[in-house]
């Protein structure tokens, strides 16, 4: 069976793309895919190196500066989204 690793980041506010209730600019996060890994035991390094290249992806789409992007655990990510509920 092919697995999935995820990669999710905290996107500030700076940014503009999200907003809260009152359409004020307001933090946003993002979960991004590693389709069809032969597991999910990745050395530290390797997963670091990883997670760096998918935030520069995301740094060279919202053409922003690398400290407005954070990398954060799913646990932080679905705790934020509430898409535990969804999986």
């Amino acid at each position: 069976m092919k697995k999935n690793l995820r990669f999710c980041f905290r996107i500030s506010e700076e940014i503009g793309l999200a907003e809260d209730e009152f359409g004020n600019k307001a933090e946003a996060f993002v979960c991004c895919k590693a389709k069809g890994v032969k597991s999910y035991n990745v050395p530290k390094e390797e997963y670091k190196a990883t997670q760096e290249v998918y935030r520069k992806m995301l740094v060279n789409q919202f053409e922003c500066d690398e400290k407005l992007i954070t990398p954060i655990t799913l646990n932080e990510y679905l705790d934020e989204t509430g898409e535990d509920e969804e999986l």
